[in-house]
């Protein structure tokens, strides 16, 4: 038996449009009358609609039904926001209690805001007295809304500041249908690319080396899977030490087999995405960045705040490069997935 279910969700971009894939889920423009708003915060609440099966909820003793029930959910939201944050400009995202933290109160006028506040705690919640109301559906809520805005897919990835409001890749059925069609263990590498991409897209204010390299394990999960019969063929002289006695890929200079992993790399976007030379220089660019950062401990400039001061056109390149590596991951993927 189907439960509905209907939670308040946020992104960076404001939903004015609304988008059903077919049984699975709906996203639609929040309207309701007693939810709070305000001009000071750009994270706009959007609606989710979903449903779990019955049959999904595991058979246990060691957790009440409602704990279950509420893991299950969490979990099933959780998969979604990761998949929409993969699969388009936006990070989607769901306020999760972390504990308790200090606010300074802001009135809507925020020029009342004077030396004589002070801080207060509160919770990262959004809640308002009828919430519960409001969420409460026994299936999908009506079509009252416009459909969102779709785009060309390879232009969509590649502009993606050119878009107020959240829109779509025109392919994006497509892609669903393929993705929920996988395989079960293709389904949980994919489910990994978009975690790491959702990681990515998270930590990219605050943690920028660590989020670059968050995307490029997303590339580079999803070149594994590309190169994956290819890999099984490789043979080792040594089990131990992995050193390689004979692999279908071999070194240009020498000839010996090698395991190619750069070569894949650029190889992976050039057929997925673009094999223009520009593109292909821009993926040595950004391959070498990667290996400096996993290899020698280099840090982007972002990371470092006297060090954006030191060299201001570096750290602008290394950021434009951040952002390149960012929609290399999302077009890589969808244009992959779109291939099955």
């Amino acid at each position: 038996m189907k439960t509905f279910y209907r939670n308040i969700i946020f992104s960076d971009h404001e939903l004015i449009k609304g988008l059903r894939y077919k049984d699975i889920f709906q996203i639609k423009p929040m309207r309701f009358e007693n939810a709070p708003n305000s001009e000071h915060i750009k994270y706009y609440p959007l609606l989710i609609e979903y449903w779990i099966d019955g049959d999904e909820i595991p058979n246990t003793t060691e957790l009440p039904d409602s704990l279950l029930k509420l893991s299950l959910q969490t979990e099933k939201v959780h998969g979604l926001l990761d998949l929409l944050t993969a699969i388009t400009n936006y990070n989607f995202f769901w306020y999760s209690l972390d504990g308790f933290n200090w606010f300074i109160p802001v009135p809507e006028d925020i020029t009342k805001i004077n030396n004589e506040d002070s801080s207060s705690v509160g919770m990262g919640l959004y809640y308002y007295p009828q919430m519960s109301k409001d969420l409460l559906i026994d299936g999908f809520s009506e079509h009252d809304y416009m459909d969102i805005t779709l785009a060309n897919d390879y232009y969509y990835f590649t502009h993606f500041d050119s878009f107020k409001y959240i829109a779509f890749p025109v392919s994006y059925e497509k892609f669903l249908d393929n993705y929920f069609n996988l395989d079960p263990q293709t389904k949980s590498k994919i489910d990994s690319v978009l975690k790491l991409i959702k990681h990515g897209v998270e930590t990219l204010p605050k943690y920028k080396s660590l989020s670059f390299i968050s995307f490029i394990s997303a590339i580079e999960t999803l070149v594994n899977e590309e190169y994956r019969d290819e890999n099984k063929k490789i043979e080792y002289s040594c089990d131990k030490c992995k050193a390689i006695k004979d692999s279908p890929f071999k070194c240009e200079d020498c000839g010996n087999p090698t395991w190619a992993i750069g070569f894949k790399f650029k190889e992976f976007l050039k057929k997925h995405v673009s094999s223009s030379t520009g593109s292909v220089t821009k993926y040595n660019k950004i391959y070498n960045l990667r290996s400096k950062i996993v290899h020698s401990g280099n840090l982007l400039l972002g990371d470092n705040n006297l060090t954006i001061w030191e060299h201001p056109d570096k750290s602008e390149k290394e950021y434009v490069t951040h952002l390149e590596t960012m929609q290399l991951s999302r077009l890589s993927l969808f244009n992959w997935i779109l291939k099955i």
